[in-house]
């Protein structure tokens, strides 16, 4: 809706100095009104994009909490992606310099899942099948059966 009114603005700012100078000004009127009209519904939808960072976050945190990381690596990976992404969704609306490493943090949502097997090597597809064995027999590997 924002895009929209942008470019009916743009256009009636072109049509300024198509016109005599009266409809001119009439025309910059409508052009400033819309603007505010613009400003006072955007507003609402900045606010709750911050409140949507924020809430992914505490989500992310929340489960991370709640959940035993060596027995579940996957999803851990995914919910540090979560947290690492909104919390540079957040840093990225402070000033300069921070607001610059926001924007690489916010970015970085599939970062430690991509990068999993590399970091943890028991999820290496060779040492994944070998621990697997391993647990079906009940045995305690690495204290995967805590």
């Amino acid at each position: 809706m924002g895009e929209d009114l942008d470019s009916l603005s743009y256009s009636l700012s072109l049509l300024e100095y198509a016109v005599d100078p009266e409809t001119a000004v009439t025309i910059k009127k409508y052009r400033q009104a819309i603007g505010a009209v613009g400003n006072s519904i955007s507003t609402p939808f900045l606010i709750n994009s911050k409140v949507q960072d924020v809430l992914q976050v505490s989500e992310a945190i929340t489960i991370l909490a709640n959940i035993y990381i060596k027995a579940n690596p996957e999803r851990a990976a995914k919910q540090f992606g979560k947290a690492l992404s909104g919390l540079g969704k957040i840093i990225s609306y402070l000033p300069p310099p921070a607001s610059w490493y926001g924007a690489l943090l916010a970015g970085s949502e599939n970062f430690f899942y991509n990068n999993m097997q590399n970091i943890v090597p028991h999820l290496k597809p060779n040492f994944k099948r070998v621990i697997d064995q391993h647990l079906q027999a009940g045995d305690d590997i690495m204290g995967l059966n805590d």
